[in-house]
Order: C-alpha cells, then structure tokens, then sequence
C-alpha cells in the first residue's frame, strides 16, 4: 500500500548524495522510503553529468555486486531505473569550493544549478554546513520528517 500523504503534493526537487540513492535503491530497509518517493514521483532527483558519472562508476563496483545480486538486478537496472526518474543537468561552468573533497562540492553545484529545494546527504562535511545558497542540507531521517511529520512505516 502506498503513502497516500504523499500524493497530490508538489514534487520535491532534491539532490540526494550517492550513498543515501544506493542504499535505498539495494538496501531498502531504512531509506527503501526513498525508492518509493522517487518511483511516485514526489521526491525528484537531480544530477548533473560528473554526480551521475559517479553513480554510475559506483553501482558498477564490485563492492556492490553481491548486493545486486541478491535483488536480482544489473547495475544497468539501477542506472535505467533512477536515469528514468531523474534530471541529468550539464556540467557547471565552476565547481564551488568550499570543502576539500571534491565530490562534495560537485554535490553542491548540482544543487544549485538544479535549483534544488534540499540536498539529502550522510555525510558529515556537508552536514555541517547545514545549507548552501539557501539549499537545506539535511539527513535523510531529518528531511522525512521535515515534508512528512507523521510515522513513515514502509509496507
């Protein structure tokens, strides 16, 4: 049964770090929320092409494989499925930087450029910057909460 709260709300335009899109993808035990608001459309992600590399390089690992395996999907699944519901924006002209990882600030050029409403992420860099341009940086518990204040129970 689907979340019927979600339904008829404006989609959520959300930058999500790789990790938090791979365990909700594979895993689907505490983020499997995830998958289904990117499947109903409610959350939509964005990326652009150097994020969505990065996913790409990352399904692809052999440090997934096993994962993979046991829900019975190639990495090319995963990519086609998330391709689908997603938004692969070009390449910004600058990178900002603000964090000595490099990857966390392409993140935080996808968001801008994507005018996104949040960037959804575990990482602790990114987190403690709390937003960036006005973006909310926030765990995936924390934005759960923050568009959705009842229980979220998965069926």
């Amino acid at each position: 049964m689907r979340q019927s709260n979600w339904q008829n709300r404006r989609p959520i335009r959300a930058v999500l770090d790789t990790n938090v899109l791979i365990s909700a993808m594979l895993f689907r035990k505490q983020l499997g929320i995830f998958y289904d608001l990117i499947n109903d459309e409610f959350v939509i992600p964005y990326f652009i092409e150097t994020t969505f590399c990065e996913l790409q390089n990352l399904i692809q690992s052999n440090k997934f494989k096993p994962a993979l395996e046991k829900i019975l999907l190639s990495p090319e699944d995963i990519i086609n499925a998330i391709g689908d519901k997603s938004v692969i924006l070009p390449d910004p002209a600058s990178i900002p930087k603000i964090i000595n990882d490099p990857s966390d600030n392409t993140i935080l050029a996808c968001a801008v450029s994507a005018r996104a409403n949040f960037i959804i992420s575990g990482d602790s860099h990114l987190l403690k910057l709390k937003s960036f341009q006005n973006i909310p940086i926030l765990t995936p518990r924390k934005f759960l909460t923050s568009v959705h204040p009842a229980p979220i129970r998965r069926n």
